[in-house]
């Protein structure tokens, strides 16, 4: 059997393309015989998720996890402890520049979309996030969520916010409050030069940290946007979305 089919290779494959990692694919497109090049522990493997614990990473192992390629939208199934009980410490990059205030898409919840300056690309983002933060409550309460938004300047709206904080508040009205109406360019690396100063602070023994970001345009200054991504990167403990 070839070498670059056993197991620690074949979940490293297309690392960039998922559809060649799937089993139809390789079958109908590469004509490759699963069933003589393969045994069935080995089929197995290759059709499961390629996600890594990133708490592992972290002390030079690796942990995959144990869904199928693809499975449905919940937390992935570490078979390592810390990597099923870690929380999340989710810090999410806004974009609120203006045009984030296009009208072309717009949200359903209707505390956004009766408020003029969230019925709009902005409103869909605060939706996207409020949806995302209950799910995580119901995958692990102990998560701590933090908000940056950004444009031509940059600012940390909330930081370190868990279940009790959100108990006590309406997460769209506080989003709605703290944001305030789309304005400004678009300045990628503003965002990330706030994340830098919340990700120093975390305790990675505690917390994974995640970055989700997002945008609707082009960045204005992307050369010096991509020194900041990679300097965030060398953190080497958190996934970017």
């Amino acid at each position: 059997m070839n070498d670059y089919i056993s197991n620690e290779n074949i979940r490293k494959l297309n690392k960039y393309t998922y559809e060649c990692k799937c089993e139809f694919f390789w079958k109908k497109f590469l004509n490759f015989r699963f069933e003589t090049e393969f045994n069935n522990d080995l089929i197995q493997e290759f059709n499961k998720c390629p996600s890594r614990c990133i708490v592992c990473q972290k002390f030079n192992d690796i942990t995959y996890c144990d869904l199928k390629l693809w499975h449905e939208e919940k937390e992935h199934n570490f078979p390592c402890e810390h990597g099923k009980q870690i929380p999340y410490h989710t810090i999410f990059i806004i974009d609120k520049s203006e045009s984030m205030g296009s009208y072309d898409i717009k949200p359903s919840n209707s505390k956004l979309y009766k408020n003029e300056n969230f019925n709009n690309r902005l409103g869909c983002v605060i939706q996207a996030m409020d949806n995302y933060v209950m799910k995580r409550e119901n995958i692990n309460n102990n998560d701590l969520f933090s908000l940056i938004t950004f444009s031509t300047k940059a600012q940390i709206n909330f930081r370190d916010y868990n279940k009790s904080t959100f108990s006590d508040v309406d997460f769209i009205e506080e989003c709605m409050g703290l944001i305030g109406y789309p304005e400004g360019v678009t300045y990628f690396k503003k965002g990330f030069e706030e994340a830098d100063k919340i990700l120093l602070d975390i305790d990675k023994q505690k917390f994974n940290p995640l970055i989700i970001f997002f945008s609707d345009g082009d960045d204005d200054e992307p050369n010096e946007t991509i020194v900041y991504v990679k300097n965030v990167s060398t953190y080497n403990y958190y996934n970017y979305f």
